[in-house]
């Protein structure tokens, strides 16, 4: 496969960079992600976390670790300034 130097405006969802780029964008990233999940999973979606470029470690010698191009942490509700909880987390990226 080459690589193919493509106009922003040729540019969708199934590119990696822009898509990288929207999810992980302090402004829109968390209401892109929220919307997309919630599109997926017909269901919805309530707060969120997300990084960038996240690699989570593997737990022993034996297995490997992963890397994300975008981690979405779904967070639950606490009242009083409580640290939320992780209820799941999501590996955002596209699949061809």
């Amino acid at each position: 496969m080459s690589y193919v130097k493509k106009p922003l405006e040729e540019l969708d969802v199934m590119d990696d960079f822009l898509m990288n780029q929207l999810a992980s964008d302090e402004a829109v990233g968390e209401a892109f992600c929220r919307r997309l999940l919630s599109t997926l999973l017909h269901r919805e979606i309530g707060k969120l976390k997300v990084s960038a470029q996240k690699v989570l470690p593997a737990l022993s010698p034996d297995l490997r670790g992963i890397r994300m191009d975008v981690e979405v942490e779904e967070l639950s509700d606490k009242p009083d300034g409580q640290e939320p909880a992780v209820m799941n987390l999501y590996d955002v990226q596209h699949q061809k």
